[in-house]
């Protein structure tokens, strides 16, 4: 019977690798997109806020050429009551065209931060989707690499019992024929030592020539099949050492001990 061999690890170990690769690449990008976001944002921060420093520096001088023109009325000599109206009308304006410019700037701000935190969820999304269907991906491949292993190591273990069930119909046979083969030699050698025994004496007493004649054949005939039987013998000594040869020593002595005593392939005493 096969030993049982320990079960391989190594899967796990890589696929374990694989993961903690997949979360550190992870990581990586995540920090890499944010660090990009933030310094767009920086930058798209910063274009607009001196955008803004040039516009109000550019109001300014505006209203201090309109502040210039309406010192020079006064000046020239024009209605100081007009003037002041005009002055008064002119804070006015500024006031509400500040207030104006202050909330389209707050509206400006909400729809950019409005629009970098859509732009931020359909990243990550996308991201979400992106990796999910990788890990889907994996899964799958990790399943069918799973059921291929499971569909070899299955085989291999079939293949296995089906070689030590033909290894044992073999030592049975094999065991069945020495069995077989020892129990036909005391008789072939009996016959063989016989045969030799009688065609001395007939030689000896003057037998006839054709009791002499049948001696020489039954003689013959259990010479050849006493060797015969020697050769099976060799031959299943054989079989069983290449069918099972981690079992040859006990085999020899199984043999040894199924081997008549007193039995000898070249005579036997009479």
């Amino acid at each position: 019977m096969a030993s049982r061999k320990p079960k391989d690890r190594s899967l796990p170990k890589e696929r374990q690798k694989t993961d903690k690769s997949l979360r550190v690449e992870r990581e990586k990008v995540d920090e890499k997109l944010a660090s990009g976001t933030e310094r767009t944002e920086e930058r798209t921060d910063e274009e607009m806020v001196e955008s803004r420093v040039d516009a109000d520096t550019a109001r300014r001088r505006q209203r201090a050429k309109a502040d210039q023109a309406v010192d020079a009325a006064q000046k020239d000599g024009e209605d100081s009551a007009d003037a002041k109206r005009v002055a008064s009308e002119l804070r006015d304006e500024r006031r509400s065209d500040d207030e104006a410019l202050e909330a389209e700037r707050r509206s400006v701000d909400a729809a950019l931060e409005h629009e970098r935190e859509r732009q931020a969820r359909t990243v990550q999304e996308l991201l979400r989707s992106e990796r999910g269907s990788t890990d889907r991906d994996l899964t799958h491949e990790r399943d069918s690499a799973d059921t291929a292993v499971r569909r070899a190591v299955s085989m291999r273990s079939e293949n296995a019992a089906a070689l030590t069930a033909t290894r044992s119909a073999l030592l049975t046979r094999d065991d069945f024929l020495a069995i077989i083969g020892h129990d036909l030699k005391n008789p072939l050698v009996a016959i063989a030592t016989a045969a030799e025994s009688l065609r001395s004496e007939s030689s000896d007493t003057g037998t006839s020539e054709r009791v002499r004649t049948q001696t020489d054949t039954i003689a013959t005939n259990a010479r050849d099949a006493l060797r015969l039987l020697n050769d099976l013998l060799e031959r299943v000594a054989i079989w069983q050492d290449s069918a099972a040869p981690q079992d040859s020593a006990a085999d020899a002595k199984r043999q040894g001990a199924a081997a008549p005593e007193g039995s000898n392939p070249g005579g036997a005493t009479r």
